[in-house]
Formats: C-alpha cells, sequence, structure tokens
C-alpha cells in the first residue's frame, strides 16, 4: 500500500487529500460512470486501511465502506449498506450532520467555492453491541464534471479513548473547582456561624432575662416570648448551612434505620395531603449504620416534602424503601458529590420514589445548590441539607428523574460493623431541676455574651469572676484557685484559646469541673484529640434552662468521675 495512506504516519485529511487525487475520473465520463470509477480507485486503495474509508450519496445512503467497519464499528460493509443514517449515529450527531451538511449546500449556492474543501466532523457512532463509538470524520465532496456535489466520500478514525480522556480531564477540573469551593464557603460558614451564634446568643439571652422580668401573659412578655422564637430559628438557619457544607455533624450511634425510618413516616403521615398516598417497603429489622439520628430523620423528612411538593395537580404516590446495596451497583449510579467513591463493601440505602413532575438535566444540575428552588422564593435549602447530612456521614446521594416520570432520590450510608445499639440518653434539660450554686468563673472574649451570661448565672444563684480570655482566666483563677466550682470557658479567643486555657487549669486543679461553650457544632469543636477534656458541651447560642442543666451535669459528673473524654 502506497506509504502516503499510513494511519500512524498522516492526518486523516492528508489522507482524505491522497485518496481524492487517486480517485479524479476523466471530464467526459457520465456522472453514473465518474462515480463509479471514484469508488473503484477508493476501493482500491482503501482495503488494507484500519480507519474507516466510506463513500454516500446525496441521500446519506451508504454506496461503500471499507472492510476496517467491522474492527471498529462491529458491522459488516453489507450490514452498512443496508442502514439509514437515523440507524448509524446518535440523534444529537445527526443533528449535527444536517446542519454541516446544510451550511456547505448554502456556501454553494453563495457563489464560487474552493473544490478541494473538507470539514471535520467528531460523531457519535452506535456499534452494532449497542455501545457508542466517537469518529473523528474528514468529509470532502464528490462532483461530477460541472462541479455539482453527487455525494461525499471520507475516511473515520475511532477517538472514543482521547474523548474519554478529555471527558475525564474535564471532570476532574470540575470536582477541583466544587473542592476549592466548597472548602471557601466552608470556612466561611462556619467563622460566620460562630459569630452569628455569639451574637444570637446575647440577643436572646437578654431577652429571657427580661422575659423574667415581666408578668406572665402581659402584651411585652408575648413580644418578646416571639422575639426569643425567631432568633432560635436564625439559629437553626445557620446550622443547615454548616449541614449542607458537611459541617454540622452532631453525635453518631450506632442506629437502626427501620427504627429511624418508621418514626420519620409516623410524624410525617398526618401532616400528608389525602391526595398524596405515603407507601412504604420497610419491614424487619434494618441495618445497622453509625450516624445522628436527628439529622437523618431531618433529611428523610426533607426529601419526602419535596416528593409531596413536585406532586402534579397535588395527586402522587410516594413510596419509601429502605434496602442494602453492594459498592459495585453504586458506582453505576449518579450520585452527589460527583467526587464521592464507595469506601465500603456494602451501603443501606433510603430512598423515596414518587409520581410527580420529574425534572430534566438543567434542573438536575442545581438542585443541590442551596437555596435553588422551582417552587417558591426563599426555599431550596431542603436537598442542600439532604447532600449535606449524607456526606457528613461519608455518604452520599442519587438523583434517577425524568420530566413526567416522577423523580427517585436516595441517602446511601456506608453500614457499620457495630451491631450493639446504643439507648438514648435521657435530655440534659429534664434530667436536672436542681440547681447547684457556688461560684463559677466565666471565661468569655464577647464582652455582651459576657455580660449577658453574667446576669444568666447570678439569677441561677451563682456567685461569678469573669475573665476575656485565656490569659486573664488564669490570674483570676490562681486568685480563686480552692473557692470556683465550676468554669464556663468559651472555645475561641484571643491569646490563648479554650483548649490551652483548659489544660493549663487542669495542670493547677485535676478535678476542676468544665463547661465548654463555641457557636460551631459539637463535632466539629470537639474533633481534634486534647488530653484533657470538659466535662459539658454547651452550643451556642443556649438558654437560662440550658446553662443551669450544663453546670448541674458538669458538676454532678466531676464528682463521679467522669467526663466527654
Amino acid at each position: 500500500m502506497n506509504d502516503t495512506l499510513k494511519k500512524d504516519s498522516k492526518t486523516l485529511s492528508q489522507i482524505l487529500e491522497a485518496l481524492a487525487l487517486a480517485s479524479e475520473p476523466q471530464s467526459d465520463m457520465s456522472a453514473e460512470d465518474a462515480m463509479r470509477i471514484r469508488e473503484e480507485n477508493i476501493r482500491f486503495r482503501s482495503e488494507k486501511m484500519t480507519d474507516i474509508v466510506w463513500t454516500v450519496d446525496r441521500d446519506f445512503r451508504v454506496t461503500y465502506v471499507s472492510p476496517s467497519i467491522v474492527n471498529v464499528l462491529g458491522f459488516t460493509p453489507e450490514e452498512r449498506k443496508k442502514q439509514s443514517i437515523e440507524e448509524m449515529v446518535t440523534p444529537q450527531s445527526l443533528h449535527t450532520v444536517y446542519e454541516t451538511f446544510l451550511k456547505e449546500i448554502l456556501r454553494e449556492e453563495e457563489g464560487p467555492v474552493d473544490l478541494n474543501r473538507s470539514v471535520t466532523l467528531e460523531l457519535e457512532y452506535y456499534h452494532k453491541d449497542g455501545s457508542t463509538v466517537w469518529l473523528e470524520n474528514s468529509v470532502k465532496a464528490m462532483r461530477n464534471s460541472e462541479g455539482a456535489i453527487v455525494g461525499m466520500f471520507g475516511v473515520s478514525r475511532d477517538i472514543t479513548e482521547l474523548k474519554r480522556a478529555e471527558e475525564d480531564r474535564l471532570l476532574l477540573e470540575q470536582q477541583f473547582h466544587q473542592t476549592q469551593k466548597s472548602e471557601s464557603l466552608g470556612r466561611m460558614a462556619g467563622a460566620i456561624a460562630h459569630h452569628f451564634n455569639n451574637l444570637f446568643g446575647a440577643v436572646m439571652g437578654n431577652l429571657e432575662l427580661a422575659l423574667e422580668d415581666l408578668p406572665v401573659g402581659s402584651g411585652p412578655s408575648e413580644n418578646i416570648s416571639e422575639a426569643i422564637k425567631a432568633i432560635r430559628r436564625a439559629a437553626e438557619i445557620s446550622g443547615l448551612l454548616l449541614a449542607y457544607l458537611g459541617q454540622g455533624r452532631g453525635k453518631k450511634e450506632p442506629i437502626d434505620l427501620v427504627a429511624v425510618c418508621l418514626e420519620t413516616l409516623d410524624l410525617l403521615r398526618a401532616a400528608m395531603p389525602k391526595t398524596v398516598c405515603l407507601k412504604t417497603k420497610i419491614c424487619g429489622r434494618g441495618p445497622i449504620v453509625r450516624a445522628d439520628a436527628a439529622k437523618l430523620r431531618q433529611a428523610l423528612s426533607n426529601l419526602i416534602v419535596n416528593s409531596r411538593e413536585a406532586a402534579v395537580n397535588g395527586i402522587a404516590d410516594i413510596v419509601v424503601a429502605l434496602s442494602v446495596m453492594p459498592a459495585s451497583k453504586i458506582r453505576s449510579l449518579r450520585f452527589y458529590p460527583v467526587d464521592w467513591e464507595p469506601q465500603t463493601e456494602f451501603f443501606a440505602c433510603i430512598s423515596v420514589a414518587d409520581t410527580g413532575c420529574g425534572m430534566d438535566s438543567a434542573i438536575l444540575e442545581k438542585i443541590f445548590d442551596p437555596f435553588f428552588s422551582t417552587k417558591f422564593t426563599d426555599r431550596g435549602l431542603g436537598l442542600a441539607v439532604v447532600l449535606g447530612v449524607a456526606r457528613t456521614h461519608g455518604g452520599a446521594v442519587s438523583v434517577e428523574s425524568e420530566p413526567g416520570k416522577g423523580s427517585k432520590f436516595s441517602i446511601i450510608l456506608p453500614i457499620s460493623k457495630q451491631e450493639e445499639i446504643s439507648l438514648p440518653k435521657p435530655d440534659m434539660v429534664d434530667s436536672c431541676s436542681i440547681t447547684v450554686q457556688g461560684l463559677v468563673m466565666l471565661v468569655e472574649d464577647e464582652a455582651m455574651v459576657r455580660d449577658m451570661t453574667r446576669v444568666m448565672l447570678k439569677r441561677l444563684g451563682h456567685d461569678v469572676v469573669a475573665a476575656a480570655d485565656g490569659v486573664e482566666a488564669m490570674d483570676v483563677f490562681r486568685t480563686h484557685l480552692n473557692q470556683i466550682q465550676c468554669v464556663l470557658l468559651d472555645l475561641t479567643m484571643p491569646r490563648r484559646d479554650g483548649w490551652k486555657t483548659l489544660a493549663a487549669l487542669r495542670a493547677l486543679r485535676p478535678d476542676l469541673p468544665v463547661v465548654l461553650t463555641s457557636g460551631y457544632d459539637e463535632a466539629q469543636a470537639m474533633q481534634e484529640e486534647h488530653a484533657e477534656q470538659p466535662q459539658v458541651f454547651l452550643h451556642k447560642p443556649f438558654r437560662m434552662a440550658e446553662l443551669r442543666a450544663a453546670l448541674h451535669a458538669a458538676m454532678h459528673w466531676s464528682e463521679v468521675g467522669h467526663g466527654l473524654g
């Protein structure tokens, strides 16, 4: 074979040009003879090529295709000649073919054209086995003696691996940008939540103190009560943002998913309209996962509410199911985050399927963005929180949806190897009705929070000494070394933070009861290993009853020799 036709040394355009030069007919031939001569010349020079050489007429009917098509697409030349172009390429590629051909025809009509012009198209073809193959096509018009187009011929090369490599590269870039964005948002949201919770604490605490000084049932007391509710709701929203970013970790314990799902469904079923049927496929004792049960209930509730709001004309069936899936099956699903990788062999899957309106690909790309909603303004944290809860537990969320065919969301969670389920601890606020009095040292750098907490402690019957940071706290502590009954210690402070201050205090008094406070989530605040641990963690903003319970618990646990560590 002529060296100019070797695939490994020539581009498709060069091969096409060589074929074109070799297939030029005599000018005095008829159109039919000219077409036949071209095909014979092309056939002669392409029989041993690994790329596919082909010719088609003006109706896109294949008049010749080289034997190499068998190795690339699985079809024989005879099978190929019987196929229409609609059977050869995917719909999107078919649109590209028609659009390109139309442009070339219009170019012909506009005036003189380059008779040697060729175009290059990347098209997705169907393989005989049902898969798809990407081919790069270098195409040139076949003309009669008058120069009119009578067909096309071209050379096609398999570029599937190149396309997949490019897709992988773009996916990695997308994942990298998403990771950077998530990290930046995480740092920002964590800092904002911490500062806001400090401010919420100061507002809520002062409102609660004012409420105690007013007659029960008076107009101002009702207004203040509503203001306290609003502040607590604002604190919950900052918590939801942290949940979306996977920072609101909470306490994880081995739990039975069946129990969690059934408890959630019992609460939601009564709130469902009669036109929405809530069904379950849950039975027996479920898989055990190590998780925060409250956050899983929140995520499941959000999915069910989302399905209810997707109901067409208010009518829908919602099916909640619980199953166990191997990692191999999960990898075939469309899941979020896109860079998530299954790390265990088996996973628990809580799925919520509905018969609602469904979603197209454009909406699917945005559904987990905070505050994105197709329903009402100021909505859209529901699915974002679901994703955050899944991410927090080392899992993911899979989505299957088509317009008009409903949606199916699944929370995928790694199954815990621990079989023993912990019994829930009694609520700290309800478990104590007695206030332990004594001298409390308050260490808090925010002046508003410090002043408000000082008044709260005095209302609870405590004497108080205060410090604005960890360095000042050590001076105060040395002065009252044997009188201080408990320390209320902020985590984030200038000069010396809460952990370093705790270690220094315990070096002077190893038995000292300490309540650690922070605007950060408990798991985030306690995630690092420290030699000294507080007896109790108290999340800001807190109410007076929660403060009383924390102090009681710290002093009681210290007496019996227990702590968080």
